[in-house]
């Protein structure tokens, strides 16, 4: 499962396989990648190496509403993808990742078995509490 932590400080790092470490801010991703239906694709950029690089091109397009980089483990390495829309994604794309702008992450608190279960304020109460 994908998960996204924030910490306050980075003195030191420690070796992770399938890691991802960036700027100060979730980033909502899927492993796969998004597949080409009904000219979805919006516009390709070759040489973008950073997930967050892609995830903010495609912020910056206002027609953009999801991407698919492809990291160094595939062979077109570096290649930023924005999309209208994702209704397929190919999971078994091998060094792809995609996410969906604008992204709305869930808070740790909130996060209950890897999904986003929000609580409510004090005067609410969530459908089925007693």
């Amino acid at each position: 499962p994908l998960g996204c932590f924030l910490f306050s400080l980075t003195e030191s790092g420690i070796p992770c396989e399938n890691c991802v470490s960036g700027p100060s801010q979730c980033l909502c991703l899927v492993q796969g990648e998004c597949m080409e239906e009904d000219d979805n694709i919006i516009q390709v950029f070759p040489g973008v190496v950073g997930l967050a690089e892609c995830a903010a091109l495609c912020q910056d397009n206002p027609d953009c509403g999801y991407f698919t980089h492809l990291s160094d483990l595939h062979p077109l390495s570096h290649l930023c993808l924005l999309y209208s829309s994702c209704p397929t994604l190919y999971e078994e794309c091998e060094g792809c990742v995609s996410g969906v702008v604008p992204c709305q992450p869930c808070s740790y608190q909130d996060t209950v078995s890897g999904h986003c279960v929000p609580t409510c304020d004090a005067a609410w109460s969530q459908f089925g509490d007693s």
